[in-house]
């Protein structure tokens, strides 16, 4: 049997994407797409779905609003929201009103299917809130690290950092082998090519140094610096956030 799957985002060109991506998978079937929080509501009391894809901005009924109306409901589905807002805060809220996961825009469809057919084995692999609620707030912090450095969340370079930096600090060793090894996996998670993702980190880095917070940029990143450039080096940038980020978990547990 298929994964069935509600869309759930009033980002009409995003829903098309993942419309296309659903159809060229046969493991997955897509029940509906919608686009604000009234027509969610509707369609679960006349479909059941096993996965909700939800955005939290919509018109209508944001998706805060549709997940209390959810948990009232005491309804049993798996739910990953979606959000170009990574703070703590919010993670925390969804999480608490039943989310099963939470991913922060932007990132590859296909990626954010594969998410959706894992929630749907999480009872049998794996505690998935315990484990989400970990991976969650990791990826909040990296994502708060990386726009207080002023890194455009819209660049294709800042999906590639996060990336990055989400494996260096479950694999510390990656850092050693960027170029033989992390780029070209976060070129396969996005189906581009290592070069472009070395590009992409380079040019999202170099843009912070003009655009960003330059006073937070040079405390954290002031022994990293490359003398001949005013700034770090891909990898370097990388180790350093990772490096902070992690220590910042293991102060927080």
């Amino acid at each position: 049997m298929p994964t069935r799957l509600l869309v759930a985002d009033d980002d009409r060109g995003f829903c098309q994407q993942i419309a296309e991506a659903i159809a060229s998978d046969p493991k997955l079937e897509l029940l509906a797409i919608v686009h604000d929080g009234k027509s969610v509501l509707e369609v679960l009391h006349r479909e059941t779905p096993d996965v909700l894809l939800l955005d939290l901005v919509m018109p209508e009924l944001d998706g805060i609003g549709v997940l209390e109306e959810i948990q009232r409901d005491r309804r049993e589905l798996r739910i990953l929201v979606m959000s170009v807002f990574g703070q703590e805060e919010i993670l925390s809220r969804v999480l608490s009103l039943g989310a099963d996961y939470f991913m922060v825009k932007p990132f590859d469809v296909k990626l954010l299917l594969q998410r959706a057919k894992e929630l749907t084995q999480g009872s049998r692999f794996y505690d998935g809130q315990a484990y989400n609620r970990k991976s969650n707030h990791l990826e909040a912090e990296i994502v708060r690290q990386l726009i207080q450095c002023g890194v455009p969340a819209h660049y294709k370079g800042y999906a590639y950092l996060k990336e990055g930096i989400m494996r260096v600090i479950q694999d510390g060793s990656l850092i050693n082998r960027v170029t033989k090894d992390l780029y070209p996996s976060i070129a396969r998670e996005f189906n581009t090519t290592a070069e472009k993702v070395e590009r992409a980190i380079r040019h999202a880095i170099e843009t912070a140094y003009v655009r960003g917070n330059i006073e937070f940029l040079n405390e954290v990143f002031a022994y990293t610096v490359d003398s001949q450039k005013g700034k770090p080096t891909n990898s370097s940038f990388i180790a350093t956030l990772a490096d902070r980020i992690r220590l910042g978990i293991k102060v927080a547990e």
